[in-house]
């Protein structure tokens, strides 16, 4: 996955320790980016009515 510009990848010893998942997204890419990201990762796994559903929910 590429990252948008500016953005750095969450360091495998972050994930290790256990943190939720959605904790790491907003400390490390923001509330905004969060959301994009997932958006992305999902279509990525072919989830994309998810990635719809998400999406949406984001906008209002």
């Amino acid at each position: 996955m590429i990252l948008g510009r500016g953005y750095k990848a969450i360091s495998w010893d972050r994930l290790e320790k256990g943190d939720p998942v959605s904790n790491l997204l907003i400390s490390h890419y923001g509330e905004r980016y969060r959301v994009e990201l997932t958006v992305q990762v999902l279509g990525d796994i072919n989830q994309r009515d998810l990635a719809e559903r998400l999406s949406r929910a984001a906008i209002l």
